[in-house]
């Protein structure tokens, strides 16, 4: 007797057959706003006459306002399309008025999922991550805090908004409840606007470092962000996001594309002569080999490729291949800012000295004993630590420290556990992304010991794919075949009254 699904007409009486059959969740999408004609001529009526009032009296201020209006309508009809379009922005803040804009679609951003949250609110299928969203709340709310006992309160208030606007931003991509083509749609958007923020460095040329740039180094890339070592540590988990997406990537286009911003991301690299950058593709490049599974020949080939064009731009360019070999001058300065960290540190272990305070604590520590270089960027001009472990530690103290470390290990650690439950499910493709996002964000994590980049968004977002992922894979984890051991389900066959002739 064959069962299946529906109604068994065979000999005797008829019956009705059920078979097991698996949820399928679909994404929700409900409607953030719903005005009418005349409302939406009013509101624009209005719009345009303020944005013509802002314009005579602060134009960038009118300009960043004119952006945002006219990116709501996009982010209230699809909210994952507008943060995509807004991911690249973050790594072209180094150029004027791209960093007014950046902030002003973070806003409109924040905006669209506020309006979400009534409807999210009563969806009971989808778990939320909540143990993470203490975290990161227990995290501003303790940065908040130091405020308190900070020496200069007006510069932790200051330096708080970056660190809550990238929190925030943390908190909305991780909530969302992203289809998988929406996943790869961020994370190539994440590719691109660090390949732009390159490329404009490349056709540009090397750009002049300003006063306000961190370190005075000539000849160096700088790409959007006007720092050759902040783009530095977005290319490197760029390309492995870039290897993460080539096996789920069907067109031949987007593959060619993808090649050409890999080479573009490798001479950029090089360009940038960034020596934690190399550190961190150098980890990359063991991390990946080793966590490879089914493509590990795919990677070494990929790996193959992209240290071929490594080399042959060194060759091309020997004062690059130099610097980042020559280690005379002391990474210009951050070996004396990290002995004056430490320093500090040992006198305001738990709690540290308020957020942003270390450069106001900085020239008191310069007369201890031990050798220092480049004390002018401690006594004359501070600097941050640029180590943001250890400025997080000195400034809020190991319980800070510790909160942060916390959101950065759950992210890997959710990463690498979509990986899993993506193989088992037979799902390689996204299984191999998974992986590559583990990859990158480690990348980025080895980067930061060289950098205090803890408050930017391109940081922040990296972070936020791990969770991403791991929330599509509990969504979806109706997919995932029974365990070996697990006897098989059982149609459940329930008779029915006899046909009456």
């Amino acid at each position: 007797m064959n069962i299946t699904a529906g109604t068994y007409t065979g000999p005797g009486r008829a019956m009705n057959v059920s078979m097991p059959r698996l949820q399928k969740v679909a994404p929700s999408a409900t409607p953030i706003l719903a005005l009418s004609p005349n409302a939406i001529i009013a509101i624009v009526f209005v719009a345009c006459v303020g944005v013509g009032s802002l314009m005579a009296i602060n134009p960038k201020a009118a300009v960043a306002a004119l952006v945002a209006l006219c990116y709501l309508p996009l982010v209230l009809i699809n909210l994952p399309l507008g943060i995509a379009l807004w991911i690249p922005t973050t790594f072209l803040t180094g150029i004027p008025g791209f960093d007014s804009a950046s902030h002003a679609a973070g806003l409109v951003i924040a905006f669209a999922w506020f309006g979400t949250l009534r409807n999210k609110a009563r969806e009971r299928q989808v778990a939320i991550p909540r143990k993470l969203l203490l975290v990161v709340a227990l995290l501003i709310v303790w940065l908040a805090l130091s405020m308190v006992w900070a020496e200069k309160p007006a510069s932790s208030f200051t330096a708080l908004q970056p660190w809550a606007a990238a929190a925030l931003m943390f908190v909305v991509l991780m909530t969302l409840d992203l289809s998988q083509a929406q996943i790869r749609m961020l994370i190539l958007a994440f590719i691109i606007g660090v390949t732009i923020s390159v490329l404009i460095g490349l056709v540009g040329g090397v750009k002049v470092p300003t006063d306000t740039s961190a370190l005075r180094d000539d000849g160096r890339l700088r790409g959007g962000l006007d720092d050759p070592n902040y783009l530095a540590a977005g290319i490197v988990p760029s390309l492995a996001l870039a290897a993460g997406l080539f096996p789920g990537m069907r067109s031949a286009l987007g593959r060619f594309g993808l090649a050409a911003a890999c080479i573009a991301l490798v001479i950029g690299l090089g360009a940038t002569e960034s020596r934690g950058g190399l550190i961190a593709a150098f980890v990359a490049i063991i991390t990946g080999v080793i966590i490879a599974k089914r493509g590990r020949v795919f990677v070494v080939a990929f790996l193959v490729i992209i240290i071929g064009v490594g080399c042959v731009w060194f060759a091309s360019d020997p004062v690059a291949y130099k610097r980042v070999t020559h280690t005379a001058d002391k990474g210009n300065g951050r070996s004396s800012l990290w002995i004056v960290g430490g320093r500090i540190w040992k006198d305001h272990p738990i709690i540290g000295v308020g957020l942003d305070n270390y450069r106001a604590f900085a020239p008191r520590y310069v007369g201890s004993a031990g050798l220092l270089t480049f004390v002018d960027f401690i006594a004359e001009r501070p600097h941050v630590v640029h180590n943001v472990y250890l400025q997080t530690m000195v400034e809020v103290g190991l319980v800070g420290l510790g909160l942060f470390l916390t959101i950065l290990i759950t992210s890997l650690a959710q990463a690498m556990r979509a990986a899993r439950r993506f193989e088992r499910r037979g799902d390689y493709a996204t299984s191999a992304l998974s992986r590559s996002v583990y990859v990158a964000l480690l990348s980025a994590l080895i980067a930061s010991f060289f950098l205090s980049n803890g408050s930017g968004f391109q940081i922040w977002t990296l972070l936020s794919f791990g969770p991403i992922l791991w929330r599509y894979a509990e969504r979806t984890k109706g997919a995932d075949p029974a365990p070996a051991h697990a006897p098989a389900p059982r149609p459940v066959i329930r008779p029915e009254p006899a046909l009456q002739a």
